[in-house]
């Protein structure tokens, strides 16, 4: 298994990672209701079949519908800037991050609908 930060040092394309999974992944875990605490770009790991996995659950919770989702997105993109620098502001970077808010909001739409 690779972290993501690990994945995306590698990558010079950012777009080659698939985003929409990782987007539709979040989006089904919080419209479920649950919070990562510490959700960051070493919690997500990707297995040698490319599944996704979040790991490093010790803090997380269950909560009711709220803004809350928004924060925990906004914790993971603090971790890719803290990590990887001004490479978060290159185009591909931003087109990634972009996919997987899409995404997101797709992945909680599905799961509210029955999944």
């Amino acid at each position: 298994a690779e972290t993501l930060s690990a994945r995306l040092a590698r990558l010079r394309d950012w777009r080659d990672f698939d985003w929409d999974a990782l987007g539709r992944l979040l989006g089904r875990t919080h419209a479920l209701g649950f919070r990562h605490a510490d959700l960051n770009a070493h919690n997500v790991l990707i297995d040698g079949a490319e599944s996704l996995w979040l790991i490093d659950w010790d803090r997380g919770s269950r909560r009711a519908p709220g803004p809350w989702p928004a924060r925990v997105l906004e914790r993971l993109a603090r971790s890719l800037r803290k990590l990887h620098g001004l490479r978060v502001e290159a185009a591909d970077a931003k087109a990634s991050w972009q996919s997987l808010l899409r995404a997101h909001e797709r992945g909680g739409a599905t799961e509210a609908n029955g999944g």
